[in-house]
């Protein structure tokens, strides 16, 4: 999945959707775009943050801000909560990110494995761009 195709799928077609699976490229491509956007947003908070910036203007765009990052941190936990269903792991495995000294890397770890084989229980392989899926094969073998 290139960067464009990344960045439509996680900010335009699956913003706030947790069920399914999200391919390594689509989340890391997303991550680079999470990271990007966090970085612009400090640059515009630097900008407003000025002693004399107390008018409409400031506080238009410190709520802007606000609705953009809070945006930016939903889609980064909906494509990471994916990505752990497509290697296989619940999403609720987001939460050891909070053991102190370990826990981010355990997550990192998870983030990196490869992707589960055909279905699991979360959904269809991301990367069979619209291949048959092993249950569909199982189907016609039954028959």
């Amino acid at each position: 999945m290139t960067f464009i195709n990344s960045v439509k799928t996680c900010f335009v077609e699956k913003p706030f959707t947790f069920r399914g699976r999200a391919s390594r490229s689509e989340f890391w491509w997303n991550a680079m775009a999470f990271f990007l956007g966090i970085l612009i947003l400090a640059g515009l908070i630097s900008l407003l943050d000025r002693p004399h910036h107390n008018g409409l203007l400031f506080k238009i765009g410190s709520v802007a801000i606000f609705v953009i990052g809070l945006y930016l941190v939903l889609v980064y936990f909906s494509a990471t909560v994916r990505r752990l269903h497509d290697a296989g792991h619940s999403g609720w495995s987001i939460l050891l990110r909070f053991i102190p000294f370990v826990g981010t890397f355990i997550v990192l770890c998870m983030l990196c494995e490869k992707s589960d084989y055909g279905d699991n229980e979360y959904g269809p392989n991301p990367l069979n761009n619209g291949k048959e899926s092993t249950q569909d094969l199982n189907k016609i073998q039954t028959i």
